[in-house]
């Protein structure tokens, strides 16, 4: 394209003084202003002609196409032609034919590259070039384009085309690089406060060096602040205090927002204190305190709470578990103001999608009577709206699993359960009470090998020590070769397989011999080893084995385990396990396994009892742990209610302060990164029934 266009440039200076002469220095003028030879002076009858094919085109699609393309072969090189082109492609796009409209760019990309609608020419060509999958060259087009003669309108085109494609290119730093373009053209507040959850929500999925990449191509664009605060706070995570150390200063040179200098300031109180210790070495409290314990009183509580949960779509069940807990707390059905407290709830759907969760928040941040936020409950749509709420300063409790909701935004807190501080309490029973070689059994998907990874980790901070590691496919029901593998199956040779097959048949022989023959046999088949001496499988040298699943898979999963002739092993689960079907399923091959839960409404614990009673007695249901846990998390706004913090400051200050509060899903302790520390229920199977550990099991290894 370039070689066309300087031949065209170096044809017409050949020949500059012949055609002067033959035309008149005007007419060529207006014929070659595209070409840069000086001011635009257009003849009255290509004007008339560009003005008549223009308003053609308004009208008449077809029509408007056909004179458009008569200017066009009648007036090539007139400075009008970029815009006639322009105009004639986009007709063709409408009409469906990108083909023809790509070639027409292309003519004017060609015949005018320094035409004032040249740059919106080439940014409609790469559109046109994205849709049909052709992701590099409308990159490369659209990244060309220079920005000096578009619209405001057609600038945030690009930088949002070009966001876009570099998400599909996996390319993440450039793609924040274009939408922190887009942010700076942005004046709208609400299309501001979106594109943040948007960039919140690419810098929240980025590991340390992806980061720091993203931070290193923005500059010092007005997101690159955030970004550095982010790589820092990945830092911490993994103990790197030097690499935090480099982000935070860096950070620091940045212009950044009062919210972000409030996340710089708490990252380098952790750096001064050598980092927060990680999850697993914090104690976690104790059941004492929650036997005996009251919650303080919320009844002097006034002032109004926000609440976003997703009460439509296909988790309209979950949210309608958490508003009730919610309801329940703020004693909305006590229909008197004198005993309890005098607050008003703001209910927003989230119907479990993030753009409408932020919004959301937008919304109850704008009322200025409303203190504080509790929810929402997905992981996705808790990203957004933290991001939303952290900057906007107004605290947020939201009830997700997932940790990195509060990790480096002041105002936002996390009451969800928490797997990690499920298996610390589970690792921790199990090594106290004599357990020191862990096999784990896990499905191969990240659900299982996120468990698995926390309780090897968890074992070994305690000074177990895990001898076994097995996997299975996640949507099989039979789980013998992930069984066999664990205990030995797996690298056999050709003479280990025949003493095997030997003892297969020494064992089947003996099923029809008197009982004392039998016996002998079955002795002498035990004896029988491999051709260097070795102990033929199953070798079962761990005494506890954590199954990484729920408890439909573990209750299928132990029979098979006895039938691989795995006896005598303590079975460890995490949250899930109490269910009748585990039991049911499992029979008498559960029996003494233990297994953490985030809520248990049959404990004796006066404050679960009581929410449990009242619970069912106004909703004619149990509660769940979803219920439970947004009961505790309004509660924990009211006590700041009712201690007069009605100030959102003030409030986030005291809600950051909360030490051992004895709540339904158990004793709260918020820590300083703003996640809540809670010890899980520990349960475990007796008799055929599901019996709180600590309370009716002795200390003993069962």
């Amino acid at each position: 394209m370039a070689s066309s266009t300087n031949f065209a440039r170096s044809s017409i200076s050949r020949n500059f003084g012949r055609l002067a002469l033959a035309l008149g220095f005007a007419g060529l003028v207006s014929g070659c202003s595209s070409l840069g030879f000086g001011p635009a002076v257009i003849s009255a009858d290509a004007r008339a002609q560009f003005e008549a094919a223009m308003r053609r085109a308004e009208i008449d699609s077809q029509g408007g196409d056909a004179a458009l393309a008569a200017f066009l072969r009648d007036w090539p090189r007139t400075s009008l032609a970029d815009d006639a082109g322009l105009r004639r492609a986009e007709l063709l796009r409408t009409e469906g034919d990108s083909a023809a409209a790509a070639k027409q760019l292309e003519w004017v990309i060609r015949l005018h590259p320094r035409g004032d609608r040249t740059g919106a020419a080439r940014l409609l060509l790469a559109r046109i070039e994205s849709e049909r999958g052709n992701l590099g060259t409308a990159y490369r087009l659209a990244s060309g384009t220079p920005t000096g003669g578009l619209t405001p309108e057609e600038r945030n085109v690009r930088h949002r085309l070009l966001a876009s494609l570099a998400g599909e290119l996996d390319d993440y730093a450039a793609e924040l690089r274009w939408l922190a373009e887009l942010h700076a053209d942005t004046e709208d507040e609400h299309e501001i406060a979106m594109l943040d959850v948007e960039i919140d929500s690419i810098v929240a999925r980025l590991d340390g060096a992806q980061l720091e990449r993203a931070a290193s191509k923005l500059g010092s664009r007005p997101i690159a602040g955030r970004v550095r605060l982010q790589a820092a706070d990945a830092a911490l995570g993994r103990g790197d205090l030097e690499g935090a150390r480099r982000q935070v200063a860096a950070a620091a040179r940045l212009p950044l927002s009062e919210i972000e200098r409030e996340r710089l300031t708490a990252l380098r109180d952790k750096l001064e204190g050598g980092g927060e210790r990680p999850l697993e070495e914090v104690d976690l409290p104790d059941y004492a305190d929650l036997r005996d314990a009251r919650p303080p009183s919320t009844a002097a509580a006034q002032g109004t709470l926000g609440v976003v949960l997703p009460l439509s779509g296909p988790f309209a069940s979950y949210g309608e578990q958490c508003l009730r807990g919610v309801l329940m707390a703020a004693e909305v059905f006590s229909g008197s103001s004198e005993t309890g407290p005098n607050v008003r709830l703001e209910i927003r759907d989230s119907a479990g999608n993030a753009d409408q969760a932020a919004q959301a928040v937008i919304g109850l941040e704008a009322d200025s009577e409303v203190s504080a936020i509790v929810g929402p409950l997905l992981g996705g749509e808790s990203e957004s709206a933290a991001g939303v709420a952290d900057r906007r300063g107004i605290p947020l409790v939201s009830l997700t699993a997932r940790e990195e909701v509060a990790r480096g935004r002041p105002g936002v807190f996390r009451m969800g359960r928490s797997t990690r501080a499920e298996v610390q309490v589970l690792a921790d029973y199990a090594v106290r009470n004599g357990h020191a070689r862990f096999a784990i059994l896990y499905p191969d998907d990240a659900y299982g090998q996120g468990l698995k990874d926390l309780f090897w980790d968890a074992v070994e901070r305690r000074g177990g020590h895990v001898v076994g590691v097995s996997r299975y496919d996640p949507k099989s029901t039979d789980f013998a070769d992930g069984i066999r593998s664990m205990i030995g199956f797996a690298l056999l040779g050709d003479e280990e397989k025949e003493a095997l097959k030997e003892r297969r048949i020494m064992l089947s022989r003996a099923k029809k011999l008197p009982p004392e023959g039998a016996a002998l046999l079955r002795e002498e088949a035990k004896l029988l080893v491999g051709p260097e001496g070795d102990p033929l499988p199953p070798i079962v040298d761990f005494d506890a084995l954590f199954i990484a699943d729920s408890h439909s898979k573990a209750a299928l999963i132990a029979p098979q385990l006895a039938f691989h002739e795995i006896v005598d092993v303590r079975l460890l689960g995490a949250n899930g396990w109490n269910h009748p079907d585990f039991l049911k399923i499992g029979r008498k091959h559960v029996d003494g396994a233990v297994f953490a839960e985030a809520f248990y409404p049959q404990s004796k614990a006066p404050v679960v009892a009581d929410f449990t009673r009242r619970y069912t007695a106004l909703y004619d249901a149990p509660p769940d742990a979803l219920a439970a846990q947004a009961f505790d998390a309004t509660n924990l706004l009211l006590v700041q209610l009712a201690r007069g913090h009605r100030d959102r400051d003030d409030l986030r200050d005291g809600l950051r302060t909360t030490r051992a509060y004895p709540g339904a899903s158990g004793v709260t302790t918020m820590m300083s990164d703003g996640n809540a520390q809670k010890r899980p229920f520990l349960l475990g199977v007796q008799g055929r029934r599901i019996v709180p550990v600590e309370e009716f099991l002795p200390t003993e290894v069962r």
